[in-house]
């Protein structure tokens, strides 16, 4: 046990439970049409395949918002709006715990989305442009690289501290058939330059 409370903001819009002021709200994050200052100040924002729902200036939305809403991000003259501080942090010591992670530790974005050459990219019927392309069902999917994911992220105000491939390999127990699927993990941070 290491002592440490820790607070956790969580939000999954297309749950079919989800409110329809959450549903909403949420599009208005991605958007970047709310302020940031909905959202409490956070150590960290966790994306797992949102980025590649979106188009291209949707992505770099989503990331400025995401960066927004980091605690460096609201703190000491960062970009971010709301001045949230100290207070916003979903950490607190309680009476017989450590305090929470030191306050200079660096907030950061994750992502993990599919990247280029994945089993549903190859299979993915509809090509709009680039690596963008649209499901049967009308959603959208785009496939990173490392390098493409690094610069939207740059765009966005973010500094990547790793991009890399995931592989994993499974196989079919029914068929037997190999699937290589092909991810793109991301860590960034806010770029102070």
């Amino acid at each position: 046990r290491t002592g440490r409370v820790a607070g956790a903001f969580a939000l999954d819009a297309t749950s079919a439970g989800a409110p329809a002021l959450v549903r909403s709200h949420f599009s208005n994050l991605l958007s970047g049409s709310s302020g940031a200052a909905a959202v409490p100040a956070v150590d960290a924002v966790l994306l797992v395949f949102t980025l590649g729902a979106l188009d291209r200036e949707g992505q770099v939305a989503a990331l400025r918002t995401a960066a927004a809403a980091l605690r460096a991000g609201r703190e000491g003259g960062g970009r971010g709006e709301g001045g949230g501080g100290s207070e916003a942090r979903p950490c607190s010591p309680g009476p017989s715990s450590s305090p929470c992670p030191s306050p200079s530790s660096s907030p950061r974005v994750l992502v993990r989305d599919h990247g280029l050459f994945d089993l549903t990219h190859l299979r993915a019927p509809r090509r709009l442009e680039g690596n963008l392309h649209s499901r049967s069902d009308g959603t959208l999917c785009y496939f990173f690289s490392p390098g493409d994911l690094a610069e939207t992220a740059k765009r966005a105000g973010l500094r990547a501290v790793a991009c890399r491939w995931a592989t994993v390999e499974r196989r079919n127990r029914r068929t037997g058939q190999l699937l290589r699927r092909v991810f793109v993990h991301g860590e960034f941070e806010l770029d102070d330059e």
